[in-house]
Order: C-alpha cells, then structure tokens, then sequence
C-alpha cells in the first residue's frame, strides 16, 4: 500500500502540480503540505472527498491539481 500511495502521489505532483509551488516536491513533502496540513478526508466506497481548512495556506496548488485530475 505504501508503494501505491508513494506512486499515486508523485504522478499527481507530476501530471496536476506542474507550475506550482509544489512542482519540484518530494512526495512526503507534498503529502505533508496539501493532506496533512489540516484537510479532513472523507471516503465512502469509491469516493475520496478532501475537505480544506478556509485558511489552508496551500489552497491555489491543490484546487488547481483537482482541476486537471477531475474536469468538469
């Protein structure tokens, strides 16, 4: 699981935070600044919902990853 998680996370520094802040992050730095960092995560069955704090200093870099990862 700890090597998904890893993977998972760098494709989503790859493909979504390119440009950002975040771009050049390891992935414990960017799992500890956008999911750590006060968001509550909420699953059920095969949803994931992050819920952000409204002062989460990392806003921009996350709702940006969000709109490439899942377009309207």
């Amino acid at each position: 699981m700890s090597a998904i998680a890893c993977t998972l996370t760098e494709s989503i520094r790859r493909l979504a935070l390119s440009g950002t802040e975040l771009a050049e992050a390891t992935v414990d730095t960017t799992r500890t600044k956008l999911v750590k960092n006060g968001t509550v995560l909420e699953t059920k069955l095969s949803l994931i919902r992050f819920h952000l704090s409204s002062h989460h200093p990392l806003q921009h870099p996350f709702r940006h990853a969000a709109r490439i990862l899942c377009p309207d």
